[in-house]
C-alpha cells in the first residue's frame, strides 16, 4: 500500500550551531533563532521508523535546511517539502542537489492545495491481490466466468456508495474487468513502459501469460491492445504468441498427465507387479467402482455375478468384498455396510467406506455395469495367462499375434 506521511515537526538536537550558521549565512540569511534539525542519528532514526519504500509519498512541513529532507530522499520515497520562508529555499537547493525525488514547495501548508502538489493516495493492496490471484486460480478451469472488481478511492463497496453515489458504483460494474485483465493489469504495473528493456520484458511475460490463460479469440484481441501500449507490431507479438502458445500446449499436456499420475483415483490403486503392475489400473478402477456401485444398487450383483468371479479381482480386500457380497446374495441378505461386517475383516470394510464415499456421485445404469464388466474382461493382463502356459503354447501365442499384426494370419472357420 502506498503511504503518505506526514512530517510536522523538525525539533531534535536543535538549537544554535555554527555548522547552521555558516550554511545559513552563505544564503545571506540572518540566523533568527529559528531551531533545525542537524543531528544524523535523529534524522536515521526518525527514518528507520518511517519504514519507507520507493511506492511512498512523504509530505515534510517546514524543511528547514533540508537536513531529514536528505534523509527521507535517501529512502527512495518521493518527498514534497512546504516551506513558508523563501529566504530558505537556496539552502534547500544546495542541501537537495541530486535528489530527484524531492519537490520543494514555497508557502503555508494551510493554503497550498495538498492534493495537488502530493496527488491522491493510491492503494495497492499486496495481500488483497494475491489472495485474487489465489482465487482466480481456482477458478482457472472452471465454466464459471469471473470477474475482478477494482474500486479506486475506496477500501470496499459501501465506502465507494458513500464517497461517489450508486450509480457511479453501478457504471463501475458494468466495466469489471475479467481475471485476465486483472492479471495483465497487474503486470503492467511492475514495468515502466517508457523504458525499452522494460517495456520488452513486459511483452514477453504478457505473451507467456496469454499463450496459458486465452484462447485464440482473446490472443488477438489483447496482441491489439499489447501493441498500442508498448508502440510494438500486432504482427510480430502475434508470432510470439503463436510460438508460446505451442509451448504452453505441450507444457500443459505434460503436467496434466503427470497430474494424474501423482494423484486422483489412479494414485490410490496399489496393484501389485504380480498381477500386471501400471497396466493393471484400468481394470482395478472398473472393479472398484463395480463394487461402489453394488452397494449403492443390489440388484447390480445379478449383472455382475454372471460374468465375474471373485478370482478376477486384483486387489485382496475388494476379492474379500465380492465373496462377501456373493454370500449375502445366497443367504438372501440384504446388501449394506452393516450385513457385510458379519462377512469382512475391518480393513475390507473401510475400503468398501471409502469407495463408497470417493464415487458417491457418481450414479450408474444399467449399461456403465456392462461397461465395467468389459473392461475387466478385456484387461485381463496377458501375464496372468502366459503363467499358465507351456513354452510350446506361448512360442505358438506369439507367432499368432505377429501374424495378426502382419495381416498374415489365417481366417478360422
Amino acid at each position: 500500500m502506498r503511504k503518505i506521511l506526514l512530517i510536522l515537526l523538525l525539533l531534535a538536537a536543535v538549537g544554535p550551531h555554527r555548522e547552521t550558521k555558516a550554511q545559513l549565512n552563505k544564503a545571506y540569511f540572518f540566523y533568527v533563532g529559528q531551531n533545525f534539525l542537524i543531528d544524523e542519528e535523529v534524522v536515521r532514526r526518525i527514518v528507520a521508523a518511517a519504514e519507507l519504500s520507493e511506492d511512498d509519498t512523504v509530505l515534510e512541513v517546514g524543511p528547514g535546511i533540508g537536513t531529514l529532507t536528505q534523509g527521507l530522499a535517501q529512502s527512495g520515497a518521493r518527498v514534497v517539502a512546504v516551506e513558508l520562508d523563501k529566504r530558505l529555499l537556496p539552502v534547500l537547493a544546495k542541501t537537495l542537489e541530486g535528489y530527484d525525488n524531492v519537490r520543494i514547495e514555497n508557502g503555508d501548508i494551510l493554503e497550498v492545495d495538498i492534493k495537488n502538489i502530493v496527488g491522491a493516495p493510491t492503494f495497492k493492496d499486496e495481500a488483497g491481490q494475491k489472495a485474487t490471484l489465489r482465487s482466480l486460480e481456482l477458478f482457472r478451469n472452471s465454466p464459471v466466468k469471473v470477474g475482478v472488481l477494482q474500486i479506486p478511492g475506496a477500501k470496499d463497496p459501501d465506502e465507494y456508495i458513500k464517497k461517489y453515489g450508486p450509480e457511479r458504483f453501478q457504471a463501475l460494474l458494468d466495466g469489471v474487468g475479467n481475471a485476465l485483465d486483472f492479471r495483465l493489469k497487474r503486470l503492467r504495473d511492475q514495468y515502466d513502459l517508457s523504458q525499452d528493456a522494460q517495456r520488452l520484458q513486459y511483452v514477453k511475460e504478457a505473451v507467456e501469460m496469454l499463450a496459458e490463460r486465452s484462447n485464440p479469440t482473446e490472443q488477438e484481441v489483447y496482441a491489439g491492445r499489447l501493441a498500442e501500449e508498448t508502440n510494438i507490431s500486432k504482427t510480430a507479438i502475434l508470432a510470439q504468441l503463436g510460438t508460446a502458445a505451442k509451448r504452453a500446449g505441450g507444457k500443459y499436456r505434460r503436467e496434466k498427465n503427470r497430474e494424474l499420475l501423482r494423484s486422483g483415483e489412479m494414485d490410490q490403486i496399489k496393484v501389485p507387479y504380480s498381477a500386471g503392475g501400471s497396466q493393471a489400473l484400468g481394470i482395478a478402477s472398473a472393479q472398484q467402482r463395480l463394487l461402489a456401485a453394488i452397494l449403492r444398487e443390489p440388484r447390480y450383483l445379478e449383472l455382475a455375478k454372471q460374468q465375474l468371479t471373485a478370482e478376477q479381482f486384483i486387489q485382496p480386500q475388494q476379492k474379500e468384498l465380492y465373496e462377501a457380497m456373493l454370500n449375502c446374495s445366497r443367504e438372501g441378505v440384504e446388501l449394506s455396510l452393516t450385513a457385510l461386517r458379519a462377512f469382512v475383516s475391518e480393513e475390507a470394510l473401510n475400503e468398501l467406506s471409502r469407495l463408497a464415499a470417493q464415487y458417491s456421485d457418481v450414479n450408474c445404469t444399467p449399461d456403465d455395469i456392462r461397461l465395467y464388466l468389459d473392461r475387466i474382461a478385456r484387461g485381463m493382463p496377458v501375464a496372468s495367462k502366459a503363467a499358465a502356459m507351456s513354452g510350446d503354447e506361448i512360442t505358438q501365442y506369439l507367432q499368432s499375434m505377429r501374424e495378426k499384426k502382419q495381416g498374415t494370419l489365417p481366417e478360422q472357420d
